[in-house]
């Protein structure tokens, strides 16, 4: 009986060692479907030509993976959530949104990639932060900082830094998601009122309080 039950033991084993491990199911997010937006005196439409280039990040960001930090324990260490992951990298979401909520404020805009002559405006970003920290593990927050360029067709530019934060609704990733696509949707209302403001035939109190000091570009 004995022997039985130790060849019982071992086959089962055995089976366990030959099945295919199991795979974990990841959970992929993106920022939803553009709401439409409300077109106001304080968010004036955009007019005349402007240029879009690809938001840029830095290289450990240049990916799908979802990030947090740690702040009660050490939040100098982003950290990768093993199971969920944006569809594409933040750099390329934001980019994708920035053009899709432009595109709803334009009038006689015109929303192109590459450069061509007789552009007046062309729009750089450069994405700095794009963190879901958490404060201590079941409260969380994101955060995003990104820099905009604006230049005109004279070699003119301006810049401005455009910074967010925003609670998670919940201490996880489906929280952060949701959290970032919020801070992302306010953030490019933003550039597009600044960028509206700083176009040429601006009302002039609208472009003062806008519009950066420009600076030829070297």
């Amino acid at each position: 009986m004995k022997r039985l039950l130790l060849s019982f033991g071992l086959l089962c084993l055995s089976a366990c060692a030959l099945s295919p491990p199991r795979q974990t199911e990841m959970t992929a997010y993106d920022f939803g479907p553009v709401q439409a937006s409300q077109q106001t005196a304080a968010n004036p439409r955009m007019s005349g030509r402007i240029v879009v280039d690809a938001v840029t990040a830095p290289a450990w960001m240049d990916s799908s993976g979802m990030y947090y930090r740690l702040a009660y324990q050490n939040a100098a260490s982003p950290q990768r959530y093993a199971e969920s992951r944006w569809v594409m990298s933040p750099a390329a979401l934001f980019a994708t949104r920035l053009k899709s909520r432009m595109a709803q404020a334009r009038e006689g805009m015109v929303v192109r990639i590459n450069n061509s002559p007789g552009e007046q405006y062309k729009l750089t970003i450069e994405l700095d932060e794009f963190d879901q920290i958490f404060d201590r593990p079941d409260r969380s927050r994101v955060v995003i900082s990104l820099r905009v360029t604006l230049r005109s067709g004279d070699g003119s530019r301006v810049e401005r830094v455009f910074d967010a934060e925003e609670a998670a609704p919940t201490p996880d990733a489906a929280g952060g998601a949701r959290a970032l696509t919020q801070a992302s949707d306010g953030l490019i209302q933003r550039i597009i009122d600044w960028v509206a403001g700083a176009q040429w035939g601006a009302p002039p109190e609208q472009a003062a309080s806008l519009k950066a000091i420009p600076t030829k570009v070297q």
